[in-house]
This record gives structure tokens, sequence and C-alpha cells, in this order.
């Protein structure tokens, strides 16, 4: 079995795995899924006014930190089609909490970005 089928086993059970609904510091909604070993808010939060973007937070119940992979499959089960980053702050404005290493992905709409990785993408089908 490949590292991505192994990874899509471990998240096929997602759906299922509703935890829970609330409103927060804000953000008209966030919901918590749990599965395969993760843990996942997924919320739609201000970034200033009117400014709403998704927000998805992983952490693996291990305490260990998500690899890329296990961000990205996450990331596109729980938020199909939404661009996303991965932001590195200053280590002064780390939003983890101590003894549990979370990733977070924020909906980017930086439309020179985007139509950036839509390019590269093409470029690459293109030279296979």
């Amino acid at each position: 079995m490949s590292a991505a089928d192994h990874l899509r086993k471990r998240t096929d059970s997602w759906a299922q795995e509703f935890i829970r609904q609330q409103e927060h510091d804000g953000a008209r909604r966030i919901t918590c899924w749990e599965g395969g070993g993760f843990r996942a808010f997924v919320g739609y939060e201000p970034y200033g006014s009117g400014d709403y973007r998704w927000h998805v937070s992983v952490s693996r119940h291990d305490g260990e930190v998500p690899t890329w992979d296990d961000i990205a499959s996450i990331v596109h089960r729980l938020r199909p089609g939404v661009p996303m980053v991965i932001g590195i702050p200053p280590r002064s404005q780390w939003m983890s909490v101590p003894g549990i290493e979370v990733l977070h992905a924020i909906q980017v709409r930086d439309e020179h970005l985007t139509e950036r990785w839509k390019h590269e993408a093409t470029m690459r089908r293109e030279e296979k």
C-alpha cells in the first residue's frame, strides 16, 4: 500500500466522525472532526471587517507535528477547492497549545498567488 493510500485509509472515516459545532470569538462556525489519529477544527472566522475566511487547525492524537501529507489530505477532505496556506509566523505568535503540536491552514485570497499555483500546475501537466 502506498503512503497516499495509507493516509487516505486513515482519514476516510472523517465524514462520520463529526464531534461538535460551536461559535467562538467572532467565528461564525467552528466544527471539530476526529478520525485516523487526528483532530481538526474548521472555522469560518473574521480576518478584518466583513472578511471571513476558512481556518483549519490540525493536530495528531500522539502530540507529534502533522506531516505535510497529513495536513494536505485533511484540509482537502474538509474544505475541498478552497486555496489555503500554512502560515509560519514568528515563534512568539505561534498558536499551538503546549504539548499539542497544531498546524493551521488559512484560506488565502491572494489572486496573484492562486493564479501562479494554477499556472505552475498547468506547466507540470504539459511537461508529462
